[in-house]
């Protein structure tokens, strides 16, 4: 059974779905038997945060709030991320351009990496307080994963796979997609948001049987924690 996710490193809810998801899938039956692919798809592709701006300043001129408004959002989503063992470190983390980070993930995913590599760049991002835009360190991290080093600071220099990360945003399957992270199970259910584990294991149960029983829309809702195409509340 395949599990497509599409996700952005900078979206804090991504890291808090993602670790929901997999909650559910070590209580799967058949978690053994799931193929994980990983898309790309930047929330802000255009935005480059200046040299020594916090994520607060930044995400302020982003969802148009004052800094202080970002930094008690971003209290909240650090109390929701504790609750499934992350430890976000806002006030280290250093906002970037996630186009390379993308690039070397699709690289790490020829090599059978890319799910080690992407948790190793969310855990660098909100925890480490490293700049996941920096070539160097972008490499360090892949090496850590079991990638060639030489290699990876090689491929972020190039622009190789570039054509992968916007093809997977301008995948038609996001046509009606109502925030970040979205997966999709088998070409057929969808989960949009930070959502509860109980849901991502009630979906692939249901994947995994193939009833035809839940359609898209119920599994999705606006209300849910997520980061929305171009409007992220956090970012």
């Amino acid at each position: 059974m395949k599990v497509e996710i599409w996700f952005d490193y900078t979206c804090p809810f991504c890291y808090i779905g993602k670790k929901k998801f997999e909650a559910a899938l070590e209580q799967f039956d058949y978690k053994n038997e799931v193929e994980i692919v990983l898309h790309s798809f930047e929330m802000t592709p255009d935005e480059y945060p200046q040299a020594g701006e916090s994520i607060y300043e930044f995400a302020s001129k982003l969802a148009g709030m004052s800094a202080s408004q970002a930094r008690h959002a971003y209290i909240q989503v650090t109390d929701m991320a504790r609750m499934v063992g992350l430890n976000y470190r806002f006030d280290q983390t250093i906002p970037a351009n996630t186009f390379a980070a993308h690039r070397l993930t699709h690289y790490a995913a020829a090599h059978g990496k890319a799910y080690e590599l992407s948790e190793r760049i969310f855990r660098a991002y909100f925890t480490d307080g490293l700049n996941i835009n920096d070539h160097t360190t972008l490499a360090l991290l892949a090496a850590e994963t079991g990638l060639d080093e030489t290699k990876s600071l090689a491929i972020l220099e190039s622009n190789q796979y570039a054509t992968d990360v916007h093809k997977d945003a301008k995948d038609s399957r996001l046509a009606t997609v109502g925030g970040m992270p979205y997966f999709l199970f088998n070409e057929t259910y969808s989960v949009s948001g930070a959502r509860d584990s109980s849901l991502f294991k009630e979906v692939l149960n249901q994947a995994w049987s193939k009833l035809e029983t839940v359609s898209v829309e119920n599994t999705e809702s606006a209300t849910e924690p997520g980061c929305l195409n171009d409007s992220c509340p956090i970012k």
